[in-house]
């Protein structure tokens, strides 16, 4: 059985998906940028009044205290340094991909 396969459709198709992904995350970018300048007045308008918190409406914004746990790779490479050293890994993965060239 054989399969046809055009290579010029799939890849101008690849190319053309590529191109929207690239103009989304462009639009993506912008959004995030609006939502980060009204965040900043939103944070002016709490400094302003001196307040931690503030409901208008339908909404509550304001600053709020968050504590996660990490491991502290910098301190245990200081004090262990010979376990650092044993237990560092690297991976080497294999992903496909299509590039343009032009």
């Amino acid at each position: 059985m054989k399969i046809d396969i055009d290579l010029d459709k799939i890849l101008g198709e690849a190319d053309q998906l590529k191109q929207e992904i690239a103009e989304l995350k462009f639009i993506l970018k912008q959004k995030l940028a609006d939502i980060e300048k009204k965040e900043l007045q939103l944070q002016a308008f709490l400094s302003q009044a001196d307040i931690e918190r503030h409901e208008c409406g339908v909404y509550e914004f304001g600053y709020k205290d968050i504590s996660r746990r990490a491991f502290d790779q910098k301190l245990f490479k200081e004090k262990h340094p010979t376990l650092f050293k044993d237990f560092k890994i690297e991976k080497t993965s294999k992903k496909f991909e299509i590039k343009i060239n032009k």
